[in-house]
């Protein structure tokens, strides 16, 4: 097989070994027999620039530096005096005003009116999503507390039948400065069975300490008629309570029989007139205490949802029942019937 020519830029390459091992040795064995390749070889190392760098550790000279620096120009030198100038003076002189002032608070860029805009939007959003679970929250809570109050009261009820031979709840006079459906407070506190004045206020209306008081009927018995009536609005408070019942031709009040279905106080409706409005728990319920001793929450409709309504006789009259089994309910100034005499 003929071997390949062999061109200036190979001899370069093996002068300079740069070239593989093979082509190394082949363009050697060549040099061994071939004068006028060694001939060009020669020509190529004479014309060359390029030496051979044998290998070792450099050392730089000792004045590298010093010569590099000298040759970097000098910078420019801005002189300026240490001494204030008047325009310094000026403005630190307006900056300090500003602030004493407080006219200078915020150094960065006002608002705009679009993102003042934005901000309450998304403020009157987000306070419309949280207002209604918090005002839920809190409704449910006093609804709660009111149905505790009449957990208490029921309780304080069944001591007080339990000191009777008939255990028979106290009811209003049909005459007198007692005929009202709110005298059960009163006899109550005469025998020391109310745990506090609040008992008689429905936490879901917020009023002033100086409502929440139960006068003794001594009190009532020795008031003069303007005090009498509010004396008969303020013993019952926010709740109503059992007229009594007709039973065999003589009012009395309601026995204690453990009905569950027989009502004997509960949440009372505001009276304007011969209307009444109900703004207890939102207008929504009202909790009733049963002669069991439960409490319920019944939803506001014609009738409550119960077969018996709790706060007309069966003649649809604010009066007090019929029998032993109507159950009526008055706000605590009522009477037991229309024709009673408060005075």
């Amino acid at each position: 097989m003929t071997d390949l020519p062999i061109s200036d830029q190979d001899l370069l390459g093996y002068y300079l070994e740069l070239l593989p091992d093979e082509e190394m040795d082949r363009i050697r064995d060549r040099l061994a027999t071939d004068s006028s390749l060694r001939s060009r070889l020669a020509a190529i190392e004479s014309q060359s620039i390029l030496k051979r760098i044998e290998p070792g550790p450099y050392e730089p000279s000792g004045d590298l530096v010093e010569r590099t620096m000298a040759q970097i120009p000098p910078l420019p030198i801005r002189e300026r005096s240490l001494e204030p100038t008047q325009a310094d003076h000026q403005c630190r002189t307006s900056r300090t005003k500003r602030l004493a002032s407080g006219s200078e608070h915020w150094t960065g860029q006002p608002a705009s009116a679009a993102d003042m805009l934005v901000s309450m939007v998304v403020t009157a959003i987000f306070l419309a999503m949280l207002a209604p679970g918090v005002l839920g929250f809190r409704e449910t809570s006093r609804q709660l507390q009111c149905m505790e109050n009449l957990r208490s009261w029921g309780v304080s009820f069944l001591s007080l039948a339990n000191l009777g031979a008939k255990r028979q709840l106290p009811c209003p006079e049909l005459n007198g400065p007692l005929a009202f459906a709110g005298v059960y407070a009163p006899v109550l506190a005469d025998s020391s069975l109310v745990e506090r004045p609040s008992m008689v206020r429905c936490p879901s209306i917020s009023v002033p300490s100086f409502l929440s008081y139960i006068p003794k009927t001594k009190e009532i018995l020795q008031s003069d008629p303007i005090q009498l009536v509010r004396l008969q609005h303020l013993s019952g408070g926010n709740y109503a309570y059992h007229l009594g019942h007709i039973n065999e031709g003589r009012f009395v009040g309601a026995e204690l029989r453990g009905r569950s279905d027989f009502a004997i106080l509960g949440d009372a409706p505001y009276v304007r007139g011969n209307s009444e409005v109900w703004v207890l728990h939102g207008g929504r319920l009202v909790n009733l205490l049963y002669e069991d001793g439960h409490v319920s929450e019944v939803r506001l409709d014609r009738q409550f949802g119960l077969p018996d309504h709790p706060y007309l006789n069966r003649n649809g009259a604010h009066e007090a029942g019929l029998d032993i089994n109507d159950s009526s309910l008055g706000v605590s100034p009522l009477p037991p019937f229309r024709w009673s005499q408060q005075r």
